[in-house]
């Protein structure tokens, strides 16, 4: 029989580093506030970085947007069945619920990601995963700023809604992240007793890939958000590391490549 993980389990982090390359143009929405004469209506998600001693205002790929993809994907390719009521057997994730298919990877889904406290047990609701948001390289800021046609990490891009009937066409502006834009990210997994160590690599693996042959962000099926996901860096830093007492060890890339 498998003990239950308790709170003082933790074994160790794994530290993922990477960068996301984007193939085409990235979309994410953010707030808007006002509509700048040459502007659009639908802007991009903006956040501040520390640059050059400043608070710089730049395009992120926030963390719950890259965590909320891969997690979705995964579900969809291990959901057997998807329930917006309660039903036994089922697990909540959000509004829905969900049956796994008979799987180990698709049990570690919500053992991995997490769901709400008070959307499942105990057994799940402790969430093995970060994800950071993901600030521009230095080397696209820099591109950036030389490129007279991307203000502000951004590039306009006009689109045509067709009437069917009327064949009238209604114009509309999008911002994007330009295509060869890269961001470094950073995922922290968290590793308890009992936890299977190898399958959470293959299942993230598999998230990865299936991202990768998807899209990030909004307009996917429009062309939008093609990603090319590369894996820097692994380090783990066991219970003895945060004592001082344990020196952090890297870990083979190949291990989610």
């Amino acid at each position: 029989m498998v003990e239950k993980t308790s709170l003082n389990e933790f074994q160790k982090n794994i530290i993922i580093e990477g960068e996301i390359k984007l193939k085409t143009g990235l979309h994410i929405g953010g707030l808007k506030e006002t509509v700048k004469i040459g502007g659009t209506d639908n802007p991009v998600i903006l956040g501040y970085m520390h640059r050059d001693n400043n608070l710089e205002e730049v395009p992120i790929i926030p963390g719950s947007s890259l965590k909320g993809k891969i997690r979705s994907l995964l579900e969809l390719k291990y959901a057997e069945d998807i329930k917006d009521e309660k039903c036994e057997g089922y697990i909540q994730v959000g509004n829905n619920w969900i049956k796994y298919k008979d799987d180990e990877l698709a049990k570690l889904i919500p053992k991995v990601f997490g769901t709400g406290a008070s959307e499942s047990s105990s057994e799940f609701n402790k969430t093995r995963i970060i994800f950071r948001d993901s600030f521009p390289t230095e080397d696209t800021l820099e591109w950036w700023n030389k490129k007279e046609e991307i203000l502000h990490g951004t590039e306009i891009k006009g689109e045509n809604t067709i009437n069917r009937i009327t064949s009238a066409a209604t114009p509309r502006f999008f911002e994007r992240v330009p295509a060869g834009s890269k961001f470094k990210f950073e995922i922290i997994l968290s590793i308890y007793k009992n936890d299977p160590e190898e399958k959470i690599f293959k299942l993230l693996k598999e998230g990865f890939n299936l991202l990768q042959d998807s899209y990030l962000g909004g307009s996917g099926s429009r062309g939008y958000g093609k990603v090319e996901i590369t894996i820097n860096k692994i380090i783990e830093r066991g219970r003895n590391y945060y004592l001082g007492n344990e020196e952090e060890k890297e870990l083979d890339t190949k291990l989610l490549c």
